[in-house]
């Protein structure tokens, strides 16, 4: 029950239900429905397990720095905003590791985000490959944007490597799979560059980690082929810009920003303050990485790179939490995909599950590269999601060895030396003349 609670409070953020259904918005539903859940399932586990892994202590450590930069932040409010949200969405990594017991209710939590941004898709299809790019996209806060839609949808594509197991039913698999191609669909036509680099990087991660490297990658390029056949020439020639960033007016600024951003973290130890980026650069950073007197190069930008964004608000200290975050997480994957691959029967398994995980956090982190919203929900689902496989493979590792036979020790103990050093040999009495 607690799971499909989950999933609804999923959509609602998501989708943007809240928009839509005033009472939702008015009862704050996904804030207390969640609340409600982390005390319920808090006083089930004793508030206990949310420290097993360190995924849960850099979060920890990473909201610990938000708080503090209330305190020495540039705009105290703005800290104490970008806490609150940090905050309830710790409370959903909390509430998805608590929740999820089963293999299948992962399996459900995939399912649900591939429908539910295939959905999104529908939704917004008019506004795909348009001449002009949309501004605005029917979906939660922080999908409104083309390259923040764009984002999400690399970001949870690979939950069809979870979803699509054990789907024995025709109908369910074809509706998967056309999900994902609505989704693939999504993430060209929203003309974003980070996504596509981002669905690059999944593509390659998954090559690189294929039994059949060569296979793989014939079919890929094959596939690349095709899709570059079909796509229109509006989206190449913006793709072909990132050739040309000298020229692009977007890519120069996020040069700047990242400039800004270093200088930043290197005036103050812990960055100018959660949620202040902005403010700082309009304020003490602008004129000093903009020389041009255009308008549009001298407003307040924004990092455009959760990497820089956090650089910039948090410090080295912050930005070396996230690394970590990001670059544990990948290394504890792979540890377990290795050890599913020398297992035949594994691989179909709990392995399988981390691979996708996997590149949905390679493609988070690399449209991160070029993308600011550190604090949307997309690292702390993910990483709920994660920390509860280990847990699975974990506990069932430890059951099977609780419950396997202990051998007897055989072994024999060490024939002591005779006279002179020379060793008797056992079973052989010596005799007397």
């Amino acid at each position: 029950m607690m799971v499909y609670t989950l999933v609804f409070i999923l959509c609602v953020e998501y989708i943007g239900l809240a928009s839509r259904i005033p009472i939702l918005k008015a009862v704050k539903f996904s804030l207390l429905a969640s609340l409600v859940i982390f005390i319920i399932l808090g006083a089930r586990h004793q508030f206990k397990g949310l420290l097993r892994y360190h995924q849960g202590k850099l979060l920890l450590a990473f909201i610990g720095l938000t708080a503090l930069s209330i305190a020495h932040g540039l705009i105290q409010s703005y800290a104490f905003e970008t806490f609150t949200i940090q905050v309830g969405y710790f409370i959903l990594f909390a509430n998805v590791f608590w929740a999820v017991t089963k293999w299948s209710q992962v399996r459900t939590m995939a399912t649900a985000m591939i429908l539910f941004h295939a959905y999104l898709v529908l939704m917004n299809f008019g506004k795909f490959f348009a001449g002009i790019r949309a501004g605005r996209f029917e979906a939660g806060y922080f999908m409104g944007d083309g390259n923040d839609f764009g984002w999400s949808l690399v970001t949870f594509l690979p939950f069809l490597l979870i979803a699509y197991r054990k789907s024995s039913n025709i109908l369910v698999r074809g509706v998967l799979l056309g999900s994902a191609c609505l989704m693939v669909y999504g993430i060209l036509g929203t003309g974003s560059r980070g996504a596509t680099l981002g669905l690059a990087a999944q593509v390659l991660y998954l090559v690189l980690n294929s039994n059949k490297k060569a296979i793989a990658l014939v079919v890929t390029t094959v596939g690349l082929m095709g899709v570059l056949v079909f796509l229109p020439d509006s989206y190449k020639d913006r793709m072909g810009t990132i050739k040309d960033y000298k020229e692009d007016s977007s890519a120069q600024g996020r040069m700047r920003a990242w400039k800004a951003a270093t200088m930043m973290a290197l005036d103050e130890p812990l960055g100018v303050g959660a949620g202040c980026f902005n403010s700082a650069f309009g304020r003490s950073y602008r004129d000093q990485v903009v020389q041009e007197e255009q308008w549009g190069s001298r407003r307040w930008i924004s990092a455009h790179s959760i990497y820089f964004l956090t650089l910039g608000e948090y410090g080295f200290p912050g930005l070396l939490l996230l690394l970590a975050l990001l670059y544990m997480t990948y290394r504890r994957n792979q540890v377990y995909i290795h050890e599913g691959k020398n297992d035949v029967e594994g691989i179909r398994g709990p392995p399988m599950f981390l691979m996708a995980l996997n590149t949905s956090l390679i493609g988070y982190a690399a449209c991160g590269v070029f993308l600011g919203g550190i604090n949307y929900p997309h690292l702390f689902l993910l990483l709920g999601l994660t920390t509860r496989c280990y847990a699975l493979i974990d506990d069932e590792n430890e059951s099977s060895a609780s419950t396997a036979p202990k051998s007897r020790d055989v072994r024999r103990k060490p024939i002591s030396p005779g006279p002179r050093g020379l060793h008797r040999s056992p079973g052989r009495r010596k005799t007397e003349a």
